[in-house]
């Protein structure tokens, strides 16, 4: 019973969504977000810095030489992998689709462990 909550727990948390990698270079990604054909503008990022620190933020504004974002300003020059965070649909109709399994199952053996 402690296993099923357990699980159900961890797909709850982890299930609705996922990281896009952008495949691009910190100064491709500089360059295409000066000429307007990339906005970052309110996208939840999970940025590599070239120190190997790793953190979630959220994207403010744009510069020409940096990101700011809600964890502060993010130079182009320092990131070393960017990824977007979305939400996923088919993951989220996972979720759903566990919890209410879940819940069944629980009631299952509520109902059991009661006639018992």
């Amino acid at each position: 019973m402690k296993h099923l909550l357990l699980i159900i727990s961890l797909l709850l948390f982890t299930a609705c969504t996922t990281t896009l990698p952008l495949e691009m270079s910190s100064s491709e990604i500089q360059q295409l977000t000066n000429e307007d054909k990339l906005s970052l503008i309110d996208q939840t990022l999970v940025i590599t810095k070239k120190d190997s620190t790793t953190f979630e933020a959220k994207v403010l504004s744009e510069t020409d030489t940096s990101l700011v974002t809600s964890q502060g300003e993010i130079f182009y020059k320092d990131i070393q992998k960017l990824s977007i965070k979305k939400i996923s649909k088919g993951k989220t109709a996972a979720a759903a689709g566990g919890l209410y399994l879940g819940v069944g199952l629980i009631g299952v053996f509520v109902i059991a462990n009661a006639i018992d």
